[in-house]
């Protein structure tokens, strides 16, 4: 039995020990409603550094519009992009997974 989980016995009106295992039984799975501390640090951290790649982005932007831009640094530029868009998705994703144990 792992921490959070609760044995309910449908058939039965005595309580269970832990370790015995009836087919019957049926496992329930409380949520978590508070992070742990490392986890509240890095929840903490995500939207700062998800509004720094956010403004990355734009300036990005705002060169890939400007029609004097070479071919080289758009190359570099675009290279970046990608590497900006994955990080974003990547951070959007684990305070996702954060916010489900919170909720």
């Amino acid at each position: 039995m792992t921490t959070g989980e609760v044995i309910v016995n449908t058939n039965s009106k005595k309580p269970k020990t832990i370790g015995q295992k009836l087919p019957e039984d049926v496992v329930v799975t409380k949520k978590q409603t508070k992070l742990s501390y490392m986890d509240q640090r890095e929840f903490d951290a995500i939207g700062p550094a998800l509004e720094k790649l956010e403004a990355e982005k734009d300036e990005i932007n705002m060169i890939f519009q400007e029609p004097s831009t070479d071919h080289e640094t758009l190359s570099k530029l675009s290279k970046r992009m990608n590497e900006l868009v994955q990080e974003i998705e990547e951070k959007e994703m684990r305070w996702m997974e954060l916010m489900e144990k919170i909720e």
